[in-house]
């Protein structure tokens, strides 16, 4: 312990003579463990950590890379959209009831008359509830949302595509603002054979036969069944049989 402690004075003595400071800093290791200076210690760490430039370079290399990846993934994304094929609608055969369609009525309170067959084309005119349009028997199907498109004409003569998801099949007793039935006096059978009805109904009961190219006298009453569209004629036949007759079996006699 003595000659260690001769050691220490010597060192401070020599230093004072110097003219230098002691560092404060500096542990003597009176165990003879290796010196080991604080500094160091500071500076490994300094080095081992970045430095507030580091860390504004770091966060900002990311944020360019995760823009970068976010770009690039909406730039596939849009790319992929490009590439994609835009189906457009195509015609289709009718079935059997829009073969027997002519007219078609509006059962929502507003519907777009389309230039084209399918839901973004440009509107041609804004049509109301309860508007019958004229057929054209142009049926085409657009693949994107399975919608089925109808031309027709409205009454002022335009002509468009309206869905089938607002329309229901009419028989156009109320096409057009002049059409007038008290101008008919009677209607004739079309059809082989028809049913004659107690009601205006297609459900009611049938209270006789009338056959093709039979004349019903029109009894001037007329009755629109809003459930699927027909509308019904009070008539009289010449064997003085009185019953309701669809407009879909007869034409102007």
């Amino acid at each position: 312990m003595k000659k260690i402690r001769v050691g220490v004075m010597g060192i401070a003595s020599f230093i004072m003579l110097a003219g230098c400071n002691v560092p404060s800093q500096i542990d003597i290791n009176i165990n003879g463990d290796k010196e080991q200076s604080e500094p160091s210690k500071v500076q490994e760490v300094k080095n081992s950590a970045p430095s507030s430039s580091d860390t504004q370079s770091v966060a900002g290399n990311a944020t360019i890379s995760k823009f970068k990846t976010a770009t690039d993934s909406t730039t596939i994304t849009s790319e992929a959209l490009q590439k994609k094929p835009v189906k457009s609608s195509y015609p289709v055969k009718e079935n059997a009831i829009e073969e027997d369609t002519w007219y078609w009525r509006i059962t929502e309170a507003q519907v777009n008359l389309r230039k084209e067959p399918y839901i973004h084309s440009q509107s041609m005119a804004v049509l109301e509830r309860d508007e019958e349009l004229e057929y054209l028997h142009h049926k085409y199907v657009d693949p994107n949302d399975e919608r089925i498109w109808y031309e027709v004409q409205t009454w002022e003569g335009k002509i468009g595509w309206v869905s089938s998801r607002v329309i229901i099949k009419s028989d156009g007793r109320y096409y057009s603002d002049y059409a007038d039935t008290e101008e008919i006096d009677y209607w004739q059978v079309t059809v082989n054979q028809a049913n004659l009805r107690a009601e205006p109904s297609i459900s009611s009961k049938s209270v006789g036969i009338v056959h093709n190219q039979d004349y019903l006298e029109f009894l001037q009453d007329t009755v629109l069944d809003p459930s699927d569209g027909r509308t019904w004629y009070h008539v009289e036949t010449s064997d003085g049989l009185i019953g309701w007759i669809s407009s879909r079996v007869v034409l102007r006699g």
